[in-house]
């Protein structure tokens, strides 16, 4: 009897933490709580609030203090001529989150959306409706596969005189597209993130807490000084001064800088970059935009890249305008100086100079009104 009451008790468990790591807001406000308070409950770490990186956090190198960068982002508000004519909707990820509007040139509006969030648009006819598509270069072969960012970018389409909305992160509404175009496939997209992003956090509900994570620690440790070895999905760069996200240099996975690409591979995420310029070309958008943002290893450890951006900003079938970032950092007399240490992200100079090339574009279709 007790056996099978025990039984029934973590099966519960087990079920429950299935069913909250599968549902991302919830995991959120979980994460969020707990980095509130873990200075009061001594019983759970504080190992997900340390700001040296998250590439720390996931190998747990707490106590190897030269790859400790903080996250030192500084925002100001952005010159420009006055002229407040353009609308922007910037779609992006972890890079640009954090980001508020008034850092962007001639920004009447500013509307952030993500994967998770979505983001809703109705335009108004009386500005320059800007759509600036960012991703992250490890997970563009993903992006850039199928039609879900149809779902995820959606809105209103042109509307006349409309007032301009709050400025605010929005979350997707009901409206549909019009008449998304036919379905791609990629071959290499099949990658499970999600299954991946559940277990992350199963993990996390279960099994983080500080009696299990020193233990974790002291094992990251000796694998990093008997076996110069990074734990997790944390690598050690090949000069042993910065860790990558292991994924975007082992060779064979979707998310590599390595990962041999054929000529098909690149013309199928440039066809579909052309059918989403096409479709919100239609939809009122003045412009589109597409911004890759480079993995740490393929700008820092760039042997044998496999050179995913460059063949598709260059593809000369390629409708969509480009923000460049790629070559601006690969061409840097010291492109150690654009990552943060110990955290996939760039640092606050690496961000500086994306933000100065988009403000650079927004005053200039400022000017052309």
């Amino acid at each position: 009897m007790v056996k099978k009451l025990l039984a029934y008790v973590f099966v519960t468990i087990g079920l429950a933490a299935i069913g909250i790591s599968s549902w991302p807001p919830l995991m959120h406000k979980i994460y969020d709580w707990n980095n509130a308070h873990t200075d009061v409950h001594s019983w759970r770490t504080n190992h997900t609030k340390m700001g040296g990186g998250d590439l720390i956090k996931l190998s747990y190198l707490d106590d190897i203090k030269k790859f400790w960068e903080l996250k030192n982002y500084t925002f100001v508000k952005a010159t420009d001529n006055g002229k407040k004519n353009i609308d922007l909707y910037l779609y992006g990820d972890s890079y640009t989150e954090d980001m508020p509007g008034y850092i962007f040139a001639n920004v009447n509006k500013y509307q952030y959306g993500t994967k998770l969030l979505g983001l809703n648009y109705s335009l108004d006819s009386g500005k320059k409706n800007i759509l600036l598509i960012e991703i992250t270069e490890r997970l563009a072969l993903e992006t850039l596969s199928g039609t879900w960012i149809y779902n995820m970018l959606k809105g209103k389409g042109l509307q006349k005189g409309e007032p301009a909305a709050a400025e605010q992160p929005v979350a997707p509404s009901a409206a549909q597209p019009s008449a998304p175009p036919k379905k791609q496939s990629y071959s290499l997209a099949g990658r499970p993130r999600y299954a991946q992003l559940v277990n992350t956090n199963i993990e996390y509900l279960l099994f983080d807490y500080n009696i299990i994570n020193q233990l974790k620690q002291r094992k990251a440790d000796m694998n990093y000084y008997l076996f110069n070895r990074a734990s997790g999905d944390a690598a050690i760069s090949d000069n042993g001064d910065y860790l990558f996200f292991k994924p975007t240099v082992v060779e064979g996975g979707a998310y590599s800088s390595y990962t041999p690409l054929t000529d098909n591979n690149i013309n199928t995420a440039v066809s579909l970059l052309n059918e989403i310029y096409d479709h919100y070309k239609k939809e009122g958008f003045s412009e589109i935009y597409l911004s890759i943002i480079p993995n740490a290893a393929t700008i820092l450890q760039p042997k044998n890249y496999n050179r995913m951006i460059p063949r598709i900003q260059q593809n000369s079938a390629l409708k969509m305008p480009v923000i460049d970032i790629y070559s601006i950092y690969s061409a840097a007399p010291d492109p150690a100086t654009l990552y943060r240490r110990g955290d996939t992200h760039w640092n606050d100079k690496g961000m500086q100079i994306w933000l100065r090339l988009v403000n650079n574009e927004l005053k200039r279709q400022s000017a052309q009104q």
